[in-house]
């Protein structure tokens, strides 16, 4: 069984300081909701919630932190696929992923 790795993307201070709340009111940590969102990806092949707009990480206020998620590299390189599959990059997924899980107050899927 391999390690888990890191996945690391930038993204807006305040988005990931609002993803982390969302995910601590959830309760779970910001790595187990991303592997969450892989592993749905994968078990559907697919992107699994509707995105709205490809632009809508865009918004950038020069304010930036890294966000770091533990992941099983098998599970990692799949998502990966998938994303590229959809012509969608793996960062642009998760931050959408991110921005729907505060605005919904939920998961975007089942």
């Amino acid at each position: 069984m391999s390690n888990n790795e890191y996945l690391s993307l930038k993204i807006e201070a305040q988005l990931k300081d609002d993803f982390y709340n969302f995910c601590k009111r959830s309760g779970i940590s910001a790595s187990a909701a991303v592997n969450q969102l892989a592993v749905k990806s994968f078990e559907t092949d697919s992107i699994p919630f509707v995105i709205k707009a490809l632009n809508y990480d865009l918004k950038r206020d020069g304010n930036s932190k890294r966000i770091s998620v533990r992941m099983k590299p098998e599970l990692r390189q799949g998502f990966s696929e998938i994303c590229t599959k959809k012509g969608i990059p793996m960062s642009t997924v998760i931050k959408i992923f991110m921005m729907q899980c505060i605005e919904l107050g939920r998961f975007p899927f089942n």
